[in-house]
């Protein structure tokens, strides 16, 4: 098959028929909202119960207890009351609090009876083990509070002077204690908030990484909110432990694994080659690799997904979204059957960037980072594939395929956005495309560096749709006019001498070294993980293949992150 023919899209635009589920004998009655509103009333009946048996013995316990937490109070300073009925029930709203703390296991065991229902048994199996460390977190946020009393109660009356002096109301000091009690304890469930959402792919880590700004500072509102007084220790407390529960679950300050590619091995040893192929993309371990490959119909996903099966790969193509939570759930839960997946997904799963943000959730939620690939072409090249094949556009209307493309461009954008990997394979051959995907995907980084890629193009070829940043070098004199240089490549010495040999070729280079300096580490710092960078001569064949070079070079020393360098034009006859 000729190259040209390598990326022609041959998906259906139909979704395939999906069959009514089937009734089995472990199914559970669907239950009406009037039956859940019941069930939720039985829950919330036994949950007060529960609340006033443990409150009723806390009232003994008051007396008891009132004496431990007013130790914070120096001396023998008196409390008062203001009202006649004032110590019951301040005694009543202790027992309250004492009332929840030993009932919490009740809570819990009943607000989990009231969801289970509604989750799959992975997701029940998942979720079962994290209910009693839920508990330890309420218990170990009560502790806290109770540490931290004594320097906030501290603090607080370190303000007093001659002219202002303490009259303490017992209303006033144990409301404060026990609203510190209840929010230490409740804030102390929010890492298993996040657990949680993320295991049912509500929240996925990306998300949460790209609006954490936002996150940040919506702990400090909450946390200055819900702790009692005007001290910081309590809200710094709170807000430190949230934050960190954020950053534990931010894939930027997670270890990744760091492999580089080996060259690709001649297409004759293509079918030899591929179990080593696939173990090197999974860096030779028993972790999963799963991979999201999308991208515009007409760029490559076809070919790539065919690239990916003959090396063991198990690909899944047009799968219809609202079957993607499914899909995730089959593949975490046989990790051995499933241990390398490719699922294709494009405008053909419905709204591409929900599905898209479904699926990666889905999978994050399960323990599975996933890596996406993002393919795409020019338009007029997609157009030629298209007509080449006589295929249907997926948006295909009466406006015309070009309108069709821009709309699919317009809706892929986000998944564009979140991708690891982003290729433009309107040049590409098969063997090109298989080279430059593996050799990209068989690269991990750490979480402190980039994975930079450097293109060499001729403009009068275009410019490489994946460049994040476009530099131009047709200032510097060009090799081509001599005629001893011009059938030489920039790899040669004599053409690298020749270029770098020009005051504005060394000036140039300086100037980009100060800029990389600058601008990795700040997109290391937001999450970014992959960068783009197209340096471009005319023909793609001298100057730009000698700036490209010596810059690889020096990336690689300041060891910002793997570097992979491609010379487009290097091959074009």
């Amino acid at each position: 098959m000729a190259d040209a023919d390598a990326f022609r899209d041959s998906e259906a635009p139909g979704r395939p028929a999906v069959p009514p589920p089937v009734a089995t004998a472990d199914d559970t009655k669907v239950m009406s909202l009037v039956d859940h509103l019941g069930e939720l009333r039985t829950r919330l009946f036994r949950s007060v119960l529960a609340i006033v048996a443990f409150g009723i013995v806390g009232f003994f316990a008051s007396e008891q207890v009132v004496t431990i937490l007013r130790a914070p109070i120096p001396g023998d300073a008196p409390l008062y009351f203001t009202g006649i009925g004032g110590a019951f029930a301040i005694r009543l709203r202790i027992s309250v609090v004492i009332g929840i703390i030993l009932a919490m296991p009740v809570l819990l065991w009943e607000g989990w009876r009231f969801i289970s229902p509604g989750l799959t048994p992975s997701e029940r199996r998942t979720v079962r083990p994290w209910v009693p460390v839920a508990l330890a977190f309420f218990a170990l946020g009560v502790g806290i509070a109770y540490v931290v009393l004594p320097f906030a109660a501290q603090f607080l009356q370190g303000f007093q002077t001659d002219d202002l002096q303490p009259l303490l109301t017992a209303e006033a000091y144990f409301d404060f204690v026990t609203t510190m009690f209840l929010a230490f304890g409740l804030v102390m469930e929010f890492p298993i908030l996040l657990v949680g959402l993320s295991r049912v792919g509500i929240l996925s880590s990306d998300r949460l990484r790209s609006s954490r700004r936002f996150v940040i500072l919506g702990i400090a509102v909450f946390a200055a909110v819900v702790t009692p007084g005007g001290d910081l220790v309590s809200p710094l407390v709170l807000g430190g432990h949230d934050v960190r529960a954020v950053r534990a679950h931010d894939p930027v300050h997670q270890a990744q694994r760091q492999v580089t590619m080996p060259p690709i091995p001649a297409e004759s040893d293509e079918e030899a080659e591929a179990p080593a192929l696939a173990e090197l993309m999974t860096d030779g371990d028993d972790a999963q690799d799963v991979i999201i490959l999308s991208g515009l119909s007409g760029g490559g996903k076809t070919a790539a997904a065919k690239l990916f099966e003959d090396i063991g790969y198990t690909v899944v193509d047009n799968l219809p979204g609202e079957l993607l939570r499914e899909l995730a759930e089959l593949v975490s839960s046989d990790r051995e059957r499933y241990a390398r997946v490719a699922i294709v997904l494009d405008v053909r799963s419905g709204d591409a960037s929900r599905a898209f943000a479904a699926a990666r959730g889905a999978l994050e939620g399960r323990g599975i980072r996933p890596r996406v690939v993002f393919l795409e072409a020019r338009d007029e090249v997609v157009i030629r594939r298209f007509s080449e094949t006589r295929h249907r556009h997926p948006l295909g209307d009466q406006k015309g395929i070009g309108n069709s493309i821009v709309r699919e461009r317009r809706l892929l954008e986000p998944v564009r956005s979140a991708a690891d990997v982003v290729l433009d394979t309107s040049d590409l051959s098969l063997r090109e495309l298989r080279e430059r995907l593996f050799a990209r995907l068989g690269t991990r980084i750490r979480p402190d560096q980039l994975a930079i890629q450097l293109i060499s193009f001729g403009f009068k070829f275009g410019v490489p749709l994946e460049a994040d940043l476009v530099f131009d070098v047709r200032f510097m004199q060009n090799p081509y006019y001599l005629p001893e240089l011009r059938p030489l490549s920039g790899l040669t010495e004599t053409v690298r001498d020749y270029v770098l040999a020009q005051p504005v070729a060394q000036r140039f280079l300086d100037f980009l070294r100060d800029y990389l300096d600058f601008f990795v580490p700040a997109y290391v710092s937001e999450g970014k993980n992959r960068f783009t960078i197209a340096i471009g001569c005319t023909g793609g064949f001298h100057r730009s293949i000698v700036i490209s070079e010596v810059l690889a070079t020096w990336l690689r020393e300041r060891d910002f992150g793997p570097v992979a360098v491609f010379h487009r034009e290097l091959d074009r006859p």
